[in-house]
């Protein structure tokens, strides 16, 4: 991406941020800031929440956002009561003041939001909301993946990767026979995927497997043909772009290795896996190629790769 883009981004966002500074006004009448606003907010929203909650909603240390909520308690803007299923958590709930406090502070800051926007024409309106919405997920996407790698996998990945592919798939119906649940290879994964011709990617932040994906030769068909393999990613590795760039890794993998076309096989109801699949080029079949034992697999693909 362009330098000079990012540059004017960097510079658009602080300046909103620090035009945005109109929302401490009215907390100064109550001695206190940005943050703990946002608390306020948080509780209002979610109703009642503890600490390590908060400080999760809030981006804080634990330590930051005990000191909050102990100047919030301080102020009576706040209740700390423990609950009812662990002495040891604080339940945290807003006053009657807080309600309060936020009733006034919404009318202020709807007001200042409204002589904003009301120069622009309803158009422009829905395109500053829908950016901010976008450019908001993108910040939350970019935090998810910093430190997430992607490695061909490593004799100590073994044990970790098969238990990914017997973890996910009865989520999607497949724990049973025709599956790749009941394939030996899971047993012994790092070893059958660092044979020659063979190769699988595995994603990890903090050495924590979250997903991979890799090929080998398919089963019963030309030996110019290799199969996508137990493609897989547990719930807080999707919605990240990983299975795009582990996909794109394979297909590289594939023609290095000279094969020249991939194929493979999946279920009908895995339907963001075939959105990518079809986004990459892959072409749907009418029924399956050589024999890989997955005949409990409904939908299948091929990719060329020359």
């Amino acid at each position: 991406m362009d330098a000079s883009f990012i540059q004017k981004i960097r510079c658009s966002s602080r300046e909103l941020i620090r035009e945005l500074g109109f929302l401490s006004d009215g907390a100064k009448r109550w001695g206190i800031g940005h943050s703990a606003c946002h608390a306020l907010i948080s509780l209002r929203t979610h109703k009642a929440l503890n600490v390590n909650q908060l400080s999760d909603i809030l981006r804080l240390e634990k330590s930051s956002s005990s000191r909050l909520v102990s100047l919030l308690v301080k102020k009576k803007l706040v209740i700390s009561s423990s609950c009812d299923h662990d002495g040891r958590s604080k339940s945290l709930k807003l006053t009657k003041k807080a309600d309060n406090f936020l009733s006034k502070m919404d009318a202020e800051v709807n007001e200042m939001v409204e002589k904003a926007l009301e120069s622009l024409c309803e158009t422009d309106k829905e395109v500053i909301l829908k950016g901010i919405s976008l450019y908001v997920k993108g910040i939350k996407r970019a935090r998810n993946i910093i430190g997430i790698s992607i490695s061909k996998i490593k004799s100590c990945d073994g044990k970790e990767v098969g238990q990914l592919v017997r973890d996910i798939l009865p989520e999607f119906g497949g724990d049973k026979p025709g599956f790749a649940f009941m394939d030996p290879e899971l047993d012994y994964m790092a070893e059958q995927y660092m044979s020659p011709g063979w190769c699988y990617f595995v994603a990890k932040k903090d050495d924590q497997i979250l997903g991979g994906g890799g090929i080998g030769p398919l089963e019963g068909a030309d030996k110019g043909i290799c199969e996508l393999k137990k493609m897989y990613f547990y719930p807080e590795g999707r919605g990240l772009g990983l299975g795009k760039k582990v996909l794109k890794a394979c297909i590289d993998e594939a023609q290095d290795l000279g094969y020249e076309k991939c194929y493979l096989e999946t279920l009908e109801g895995m339907h963001h896996a075939k959105k990518l699949y079809e986004k990459f080029g892959f072409i749907s079949l009418a029924g399956p190629m050589g024999s890989t034992g997955h005949h409990g697999c409904d939908t299948w693909y091929v990719l060329d790769l020359k």
